[in-house]
């Protein structure tokens, strides 16, 4: 009978994930219009015109800079917690996509 012994170096070990930072979410994609590419998004952070953020889903992923928001068909050029928004998207979305600030 034949007994091995493995013995593991420092550099047989697996290394150790280093988690990545993780981009803030600052938001959460209720519907979507696609005839007019516009997003409602539920704001769990502040957001403003010339943000730079990234729509991610299941089959979305894109980043793009905010150029539009609305309220109410209005134009607001900063959205806060707890708001309801239109945003402007340049490409399709669905609702449970989530937005976050671009790092």
């Amino acid at each position: 009978r034949v007994i091995k012994r493995v013995i593991l170096t420092k550099a047989s070990k697996k290394p150790i994930e280093q988690k990545k930072e993780q981009a803030p979410l600052c938001g959460e994609i209720t519907h979507y219009f696609p005839k007019v590419r516009a997003a409602v998004v539920q704001c769990k952070k502040k957001i403003s015109i010339g943000d730079a953020i990234r729509i991610k889903g299941t089959s979305t992923d894109f980043r793009q800079t905010v150029g539009s928001l609305q309220i109410d068909r209005s134009a607001i050029t900063t959205a806060k917690k707890g708001q309801e928004v239109g945003l402007e998207v340049m490409q399709d979305v669905k609702p449970g996509d989530m937005v976050y600030l671009s790092v």
